[in-house]
């Protein structure tokens, strides 16, 4: 955090544009060290009275944000949150009231909850002009994420439609080939899409034995009626309703979620998202709700011919096809993902092969690349003891009786040479070059040690040029191919030669 602007929230000066730029330090990542003394916390506090309501605004949501640098049992964090209960009630400027209520949401509102509660009562009843409704819907959506109000429900449980519904398993560009191969040989008439692949169905639990694909949406076809009605009444009077009651069971209300991407016609995406989900709220007479923890995201996805398709998202829908990964780190690689690497890599792995994963964290792309083809001795290496007992923990519920060993590669040793040679590079963007290139360096030496002639290593890396600049400086080793993934990840398939 840059010290002059807190030197200037402490004396005075162009507070409304320090405390917008010490927020958006704070959103790119900054340290909150500096903001959190007494002093500061009582200073911001104060200009919740300032003469200038965007002051105000912005010292409020500065306050929510040093909330997480907070106990919650803290006096400071009693004071701020006393503070900003105490200004909104104060408040008579209609855009800033949702801000001190945003920034409560990081606090412990327990004193506070009665008069919370009766506000959003009086809310849903007050006759509101048109000049102060945009304001009053999001002081609405503020309190009702504050209160929690739909928490109390019982919890959803999700079932599989019956009927024939049109569906889309979303999937990264690299995959989606053999994503939509393995779809064809159950449903003919499945096409790519810029998202996935899109077909129709009678029976999407049967989709659980495809492992390829990232997520399970659900077409919202519309009945008809003329494209130019407001969005809203399309949707209320589409399949929406019949998909909840089928996927949710039938309850009072549900709360949803706008989601557009790029392609999508609401080019003003905050503001026309922010005025949909007002307007579906309204026309459902509150049976539909908008909130940020949603029973239903609907996707809005933009199509070449410039009009929008909808696809609902189902949180309570649970994905059993990787069981067995119930143990993880943050940094772990996410079970589809080792699939879908595994399935580019099918043609190319030996079965009954003796493999080693240098760098294996929890072992998903060793078991990922077992299920396709059976593998023979297997070796999972990594220097972390968390990532080695996960690892043992995924790999036996998995069935795969692999051995996992906490250990530096580089002084692994084995009995026999090895077939295959699997991994994920550590990312070392943020790492010095000279620190990388000896990586490297360091990661052939050894593996030219313990790999046979002809074998077979498949390495996914961020590091074009310092992979190829080592594949180049030990001859012994051979580049087949390079397959491209995401971002700058590639794959690329090595072979050792005699």
């Amino acid at each position: 955090m840059k010290k002059e602007r807190i030197e200037v929230l402490r004396g005075g000066g162009d507070i409304r544009g320090v405390l917008s730029g010490i927020r958006q330090e704070l959103r790119e990542g900054a340290s909150a060290d500096g903001l959190l003394e007494p002093e500061v916390l009582r200073r911001c506090r104060e200009l919740l009275r300032h003469e200038d309501a965007k002051t105000r605004k912005n010292a409020a949501l500065l306050l929510g944000d040093l909330a997480a640098g907070l106990s919650r049992e803290s006096e400071e964090a009693k004071e701020n949150c006393a503070a900003l209960f105490l200004a909104w009630q104060a408040e008579r400027t209609r855009f800033v009231e949702a801000s001190y209520v945003k920034a409560m949401a990081g606090y412990d509102v327990t004193p506070f909850l009665d008069e919370l509660r009766a506000c959003s009562r009086c809310l849903e009843e007050e006759d509101i002009s048109e000049e102060d409704k945009k304001h009053v819907r999001a002081l609405q959506a503020a309190l009702r994420d504050l209160l929690g109000e739909d928490d109390d429900r019982a919890p959803r449980r999700f079932s599989m439609p019956e009927g024939r519904h049109g569906v889309l398993l979303t999937s990264p560009a690299f995959i989606r080939p053999a994503l939509l191969e393995a779809v064809r040989r159950r449903h003919t008439d499945a096409r790519a899409t810029e998202h996935g692949v899109y077909f129709l169905t009678d029976d999407p639990e049967s989709l659980s034995e495809i492992r390829l694909f990232s997520e399970l949406l659900f077409r919202v076809r519309f009945r008809g009626g003329s494209g130019e009605q407001p969005m809203a009444q399309r949707l209320l009077s589409s399949e929406l309703f019949p998909l909840l009651r089928q996927c949710l069971g039938e309850q009072p209300f549900y709360t949803f979620r706008i989601v557009t991407d790029g392609a999508s016609v609401m080019a003003d995406k905050h503001k026309q998202v922010k005025d949909l989900a007002y307007s579906l709220e309204e026309a459902s007479e509150r049976r539909l709700r908008s909130a940020k923890a949603a029973d239903a995201e609907l996707l809005f996805f933009g199509t070449p011919e410039g009009r929008d398709v909808v696809f609902a998202r189902f949180a309570a829908r649970t994905d059993e096809r990787f069981s067995y990964r119930k143990d993880a780190l943050p940094t772990s690689m996410t079970p589809v993902f080792a699939a879908q690497v595994a399935e580019l890599l099918r043609p190319y792995f030996k079965e009954g092969a003796a493999l080693i994963d240098p760098f294996c964290g929890v072992g998903t792309l060793l078991i990922e690349r077992n299920r396709l083809i059976p593998a023979g001795k297997t070796y999972g290496v990594d220097i972390y003891r968390e990532a080695v007992e996960a690892a043992r923990k995924n790999a036996e519920r998995a069935g795969c009786g692999f051995y996992f060993i906490q250990r530096d590669y580089f002084d692994f040793t084995a009995e026999f040479l090895l077939d295959e040679v699997l991994t994920e590079f550590p990312r070392m963007e943020s790492r010095p070059r000279e620190e990388t290139d000896r990586f490297y360096r360091s990661f052939f030496e050894k593996t030219s040690e313990i790999a046979k002639t002809d074998a077979l290593l498949f390495l996914l890396s961020t590091e074009e040029r310092i992979l190829k600049k080592q594949i180049r400086l030990h001859a012994e080793f051979q580049m087949l191919r390079q397959i491209p993934l995401r971002g700058r990840e590639q794959i690329y398939i090595v072979k050792k030669r005699g």
